[in-house]
């Protein structure tokens, strides 16, 4: 008597799990189509769409160069082939530096239709001229943390600030051209005699022996150690004797053994 009812509960099961299917591929089809609406929406309205770039803290070549830039850079990204490149959501929000900037800012605005950048230069202190074996090669270097900015030709002069380095290694640009303690001790020997009045020809370095000399005009060579802060008394020693001597005098003077100097006169 119970062997009719088998036909019957399978014929149940199977429109349990037919309705399960279509509602299954109803519902897919419905998310599928939402999704293709919400891609179109981003990717074709002009809602979502930016319309203008401006650049802040640059001047008009310059804004040409960061405006080529942003753009190779954003049309690499993964929104970007998502949405096109003029979209919302291809411009990324985000701070960064280059070798030439300190800082490259970027912020977008969705209803205005409109991306800026705001740029804040590095400041050039002077030229690094590196010699080596395969010759002289000139960079201009920030005040901050002494970066190699771009290359330039070598220059002399007292208008310009000049420090000539033997080394062999190559400059790269964006990178520190010396540590930042060591570089910090040579803004206060350069900021030192300046304010000495010193008729400074340019600056030397020897990082092995870790000294930076100051070549006077007229000859006379003035000699700091790196190894230990320039302000604590090698400035104000040099102020001293430079009150009391005649630099038309001295050949060199050496600063560069702590709590000791040592003069040479022509």
């Amino acid at each position: 008597m119970s062997q009719p009812q088998r036909p019957i509960a399978k014929k149940r099961k199977d429109l349990r799990w037919f309705k399960f299917r279509l509602k299954f591929y109803a519902l897919s089809g419905v998310f599928g189509l939402i999704l293709i609406g919400v891609f179109y929406l981003f990717r074709y309205t002009p809602m979502f769409q930016i319309k203008s770039i401006g650049i802040n803290g640059a001047d008009k070549e310059e804004s040409k160069a960061l405006l080529a830039d942003f753009k190779q850079s954003v049309f690499k990204t993964t929104s970007a082939k998502l949405f096109g490149t003029d979209s919302y959501f291809a411009v990324s929000e985000e701070e960064i530096s280059t070798e030439k900037y300190e800082s490259i800012k970027i912020d977008k605005k969705l209803f205005k239709h409109e991306a800026s950048i705001t740029v804040v230069p590095r400041n050039r202190l002077g030229i690094w001229c590196r010699e080596g074996d395969a010759g002289t090669s000139c960079w201009f270097f920030d005040d901050k943390e002494g970066i190699a900015i771009e290359e330039t030709l070598e220059g002399e002069g007292h208008l310009i600030i000049k420090i000539v380095e033997k080394n062999n290694e190559k400059v790269v640009a964006g990178e520190t051209l010396i540590n930042k303690k060591f570089f910090e001790r040579i803004k206060k020997i350069i900021d030192g005699t300046s304010k000495i009045d010193l008729d400074v020809k340019r600056f030397e370095i020897n990082t092995g022996y870790q000294e930076f000399s100051a070549i006077i005009t007229g000859g006379a060579k003035i000699i700091f150690s790196l190894r230990f802060d320039p302000e604590k008394e090698s400035l104000s020693a040099l102020s001293k004797i430079l009150n009391e001597n005649s630099l038309s005098s001295i050949s060199y003077i050496d600063l560069s053994v702590e709590n000791k100097l040592y003069i040479k006169r022509k």
